[in-house]
């Protein structure tokens, strides 16, 4: 998928300001990618999945907890505060609605809050990026 596209799928779900905040992990992302010798493929999938790491923060709970029940994610995914499903569930979205299954994408985007033990240096880049981004 092309970034601009990907831009333009994402902007209407986020506010101005998550929308900013998505742009800047974005550069980001690419930015550490660079710093530790990721191929020119890795840097445009770490700046698509930073593009859509936060696609689903402002779903109604009702529609998160819907994707939730529906997917073979973790049941217990549930029983954790609201702010940590909008990972997992843009996950399963990118893929079902725009045809993204790139493995590594998708574990960027579940794990881009939460962390996990053994992640890939892809995975790391956009978990820090998120962290990291000049606004914060």
């Amino acid at each position: 998928m092309d970034i601009n596209e990907a831009k333009a799928i994402v902007k209407p779900h986020l506010t101005e300001a998550r929308y900013e905040h998505t742009l800047r992990v974005a550069s980001t992302a690419v930015h550490l990618a660079s710093l530790h010798n990721q191929s020119a493929e890795a840097k445009a999938k770490i700046e698509l999945a930073a593009i859509f790491h936060d696609y689903a923060k402002y779903w109604s709970l009702e529609e998160l907890r819907r994707w939730l029940r529906q997917s073979t994610l973790p049941k217990d995914l549930l029983d954790y505060h609201h702010e940590l499903w909008h990972g997992p569930v843009a996950s399963l979205l990118i893929e079902h609605q725009y045809g993204i299954n790139d493995r590594d994408i998708q574990l960027a985007i579940r794990y881009h809050t939460t962390g996990r033990a053994n992640m890939t240096t892809f995975e790391m880049l956009l978990f820090l990026a998120d962290y990291i981004e000049p606004g914060r």
